[in-house]
């Protein structure tokens, strides 16, 4: 645990951007498992959250693109910056409210 937190910080400093996407539906974590190091939130709204970090913008586009080959439908995308993450926030899932661009 404590070196995914050491891996997180060395990647909040490296540059690179985070996002937050929501897509529509519940997914399970094995749907993303080629998004390394991204968290799979389950949404009270019945979507579900992806965040994490893309090292930029041609990166993004491929995320989009492998979404869209999933025939996965993109319900927002937000910028975000680290930490971000619902975890290290102490947040619940149930706590998370559904957001939209």
């Amino acid at each position: 645990m404590a070196d995914e937190k050491g891996k997180q910080q060395q990647r909040a400093q490296s540059g690179q951007d985070w996002y937050e996407v929501e897509v529509e539906g519940q997914f399970s974590s094995s749907w993303f498992n080629w998004l390394e190091g991204w968290k799979i939130i389950p949404l009270p709204s019945g979507n579900t959250l992806l965040y994490g970090q893309v090292i930029d913008q041609p990166a993004l586009h491929g995320l989009f693109a492998r979404i869209r080959d999933m025939n996965i439908k993109i319900i927002s995308l937000k910028k975000s910056s680290y930490p971000q993450s619902y975890e290290t926030q102490g947040m619940k899932k149930q706590e998370l409210k559904h957001r939209s661009v």
